[in-house]
């Protein structure tokens, strides 16, 4: 119910592919992918103001490889928790994790 109302929530390059638009703590959430540094990022609808953090892809694992993660995100939410997964493309698996 209601209108729609389209709005541009990161204007960095190279950002958004994958994405995948999900209800977050009573509002939207958009995770998306940054091809500029290979990682998957969260927007948040934080009221009127969208709010941007990097959730995954920025580690260097024990083999000093950088994880280029964000690939073909999803979300879902269990128990009212929610959890992200995308396809980690360094290590060629699937990453999946709680969100804070």
């Amino acid at each position: 119910p209601g209108s729609w109302e389209i709005t541009t929530v990161d204007t960095a390059d190279y950002v958004g592919a994958d994405t995948h638009i999900f209800p977050r703590n009573g509002s939207m959430a958009i995770a998306y992918f940054d091809g500029r540094s290979n990682n998957m990022k969260l927007a948040q609808l934080d009221g009127e103001a969208w709010t941007t953090d990097t959730v995954t892809g920025d580690e260097v694992d024990e083999d000093g490889n950088t994880h280029a993660r964000g690939f073909h995100n999803e979300a879902i939410t269990i128990d009212g928790v929610d959890y992200l997964g995308c396809y980690d493309y360094t290590s060629q698996n699937l990453w999946f994790s709680a969100v804070e």
